[in-house]
């Protein structure tokens, strides 16, 4: 289990990473007008092991203030970020239980 953005970036789909010693920890995602956000990692860990939330957002107004946010830190780490290497990042086995 782990992330998949050595595979994403393999598809195509274009993909930063930040080169902060620290952590990043935003979790969303601008869909069609919708705000996907909550404690969801966006890992198959997560997906699959962990107990998560997941809370859908359709206030306009929501929306673009997670937009904005999202081309914000785009630019950022266009700016100071780093294409995925080849190491796959991995995220530590469940311990079961919420």
């Amino acid at each position: 289990l782990g992330s998949d953005v050595v595979r994403l970036a393999d598809a195509g789909v274009p993909v930063l990473m930040d080169n902060s010693t620290a952590r990043m920890h935003h979790k969303f995602v601008v869909l069609d007008r919708v705000v996907y956000t909550g404690s969801f990692n966006w890992t198959r860990q997560a997906s699959q092991a962990n107990c998560e939330n997941l809370v859908a957002m359709r206030d306009g107004p929501v929306v673009d203030a997670f937009a904005g946010e999202f081309k914000r830190l785009w630019g950022e780490f266009r700016r100071r970020g780093r294409k995925p290497g080849r190491r796959r990042e991995s995220t530590p086995p469940s311990r079961g239980g919420c």
